[in-house]
């Protein structure tokens, strides 16, 4: 696929017939990383949910620290599990590496959706973030925080949102000296 065309047509998907392997993972993950980042500092790692047994130990956290996540608890009642890469941002305690690694986790991000999609494999990128306590449960630091859930998967074809419509770049477009 052109990369613009697989821009132009990625869709967010929110309902998964299953998982993806590690090995359908790794090259997502392998395409996220070439995301652009000052300083070459390569600011992510990543944590990986890809059994039930996972996503019961991670609801289980949740429980344990007097929450829960709708979305996980409905996964684990209908027995379908994507995928799911928690990724983790060093924070850097100097205000503009900071916002350079956090802008960089977008691009990152937005790579690993777009080679999913030349794939097939469905991605949604959730912002839940982690109370501390379970933050501590699987490993991620003080000195760290989540910039995103992406769960990945198969889907069918009626799990596609074809609503791809937006407002025309005009309308959200300045040029000065022209």
């Amino acid at each position: 696929m052109e990369t613009k065309y697989t821009i132009r047509h990625r869709e967010t998907i929110r309902k998964f017939r299953s998982g993806i392997t590690t090995e359908q993972l790794l090259p997502l993950l392998e395409a996220g990383i070439w995301a652009p980042n000052h300083g070459k500092r390569e600011p992510w790692r990543f944590i990986i949910f890809n059994t039930e047994s996972a996503y019961q130990k991670l609801t289980h956290a949740y429980r344990e620290s007097g929450a829960t996540i709708p979305y996980f608890e409905k996964m684990l009642e209908e027995k379908e599990f994507p995928t799911l890469v928690v990724v983790v941002l060093p924070r850097n305690p100097e205000a503009k590496k900071y916002r350079e690694d956090l802008l960089a986790h977008g691009s990152l991000i937005q790579n690993i959706q777009l080679a999913a999609w030349e794939e097939g494999i469905g991605v949604v990128w959730k912002t839940n973030f982690l109370r501390p306590s379970v933050q501590k449960t699987f490993g991620i630091n003080e000195d760290e925080e989540v910039t995103g859930f992406l769960l990945l998967g198969t889907f069918s074809a009626q799990a596609q949102d074809s609503n791809r419509e937006r407002q025309p770049l005009v309308e959200k477009l300045t040029i000065i000296g022209e």
